[in-house]
């Protein structure tokens, strides 16, 4: 009897393993993304505000430029307003345009400053 229950049972537990290691990985990859996705909006923000900053005290172009390429993410792009008495930075990432990644959110952040005299 206890012979013909422990037969009935043998690759059951390697039948549920093979259900659940793909949503175990689909999971383990979502959350990879989302790291990486936190990990370039703070890398924004930090190029964000240290061009900003740079900008308000008079740095020249080059040396602005330079500081973006050092501490902005690859591939972002950076947008400036600069008005008498603020600079307006914005800067944006997205995922290469290849794979699933495309259908993720760009990430961007926001710095102003004012202008020193």
């Amino acid at each position: 009897m206890k012979l013909a229950r422990l037969r009935t049972a043998q690759g059951s537990v390697t039948a549920e393993v093979a259900l659940a290691l793909p949503g175990l990985i689909f999971v383990s990859y979502l959350m990879i993304l989302s790291v990486l996705l936190v990990g370039q909006q703070m890398r924004c923000r930090d190029a964000a505000s240290a061009v900003a900053r740079a900008i308000a005290r008079g740095e020249s172009d080059k040396a602005v430029e330079q500081l973006f390429e050092q501490a902005a993410p690859a591939r972002a792009q950076i947008s400036t307003n600069v008005s008498d008495t603020v600079v307006d930075v914005v800067v944006t990432w997205k995922f290469p345009a290849a794979g699933p990644t495309r259908f993720l959110p760009a990430v961007s952040a926001h710095s102003v400053a004012p202008m020193e005299s």
